[in-house]
């Protein structure tokens, strides 16, 4: 295998085991939508519905965080299955954030 081929496959791996944390990040919505942080804190005091929603969403992120970092384990598609359900959450809570 020539070297730059076995470079990449490498660092696929370490992607995939977590240990390239430096790509790893969160993914707060204050740093997904800056130009809404107005919004988002008043939904947050206004709406219960958007509250427990963010709050879903933050707990969630926190999870995934975790999980990409090798501070926990699990399998690639519990994994995919958590990065699914931040993506969903994430539109639900932007749609009631355009709506206010």
């Amino acid at each position: 295998m020539p070297a730059c081929a076995e470079s990449m496959a490498s660092s696929k791996e370490d992607d995939r085991f977590g240990k390239n944390l430096g790509r790893m990040e969160r993914h707060d919505l204050f740093r997904e939508f800056p130009e809404h942080k107005s919004t988002i804190l008043q939904l947050r005091e206004g709406s219960r519905s958007f509250s427990r929603k963010f709050d879903e969403y933050n707990q969630l992120d926190e999870q995934i965080y975790r999980i990409e970092t090798g501070a926990e384990n699990t399998s690639d598609e519990y994994l995919n299955e958590l990065r699914l359900k931040r993506v969903h959450l994430k539109d639900e809570l932007y749609r009631q954030m355009l709506a206010w």
